[in-house]
């Protein structure tokens, strides 16, 4: 029965990336674009949390204030008689807004 198997050995492991193909990359250097694309996709979470941020401000939706009349200037700048609820529906929007803005202006 042991006559049946056959020893195999593995090959070894051949590889097109040589010291001429490594000293070729070495030489590749990025353009002050990448730097400047990259640095732009690191900051735009920092404005979207802005954004968000601004439009939850307790100005824009103190319901004290926004259900007083008149309104006083400076408070419930924005949809005056909107409840806290339709405030909640309207931040998650706009972030919900953001996020299928960001994964679909790619195509």
């Amino acid at each position: 029965m042991a006559d049946n198997y056959t020893e195999v050995t593995t090959p070894k492991a051949t590889t097109a990336f040589d010291e001429a193909n490594k000293a070729a990359a070495r030489l590749i250097k990025p353009k002050a674009i990448l730097y400047t694309s990259a640095l732009l996709s690191w900051l735009q979470p920092f404005q979207s949390g802005w954004s968000t941020s601004q439009t939850n401000l307790s100005q824009y939706n103190d319901t004290d204030e926004c259900n007083a009349r008149p309104v006083a200037e400076d408070t419930c700048l924005m949809f005056p008689g909107h409840s806290k609820l339709e405030w909640t529906f309207a931040v998650n929007a706009w972030i919900f807004g953001a996020m299928v803005g960001s994964l679909c202006c790619g195509h």
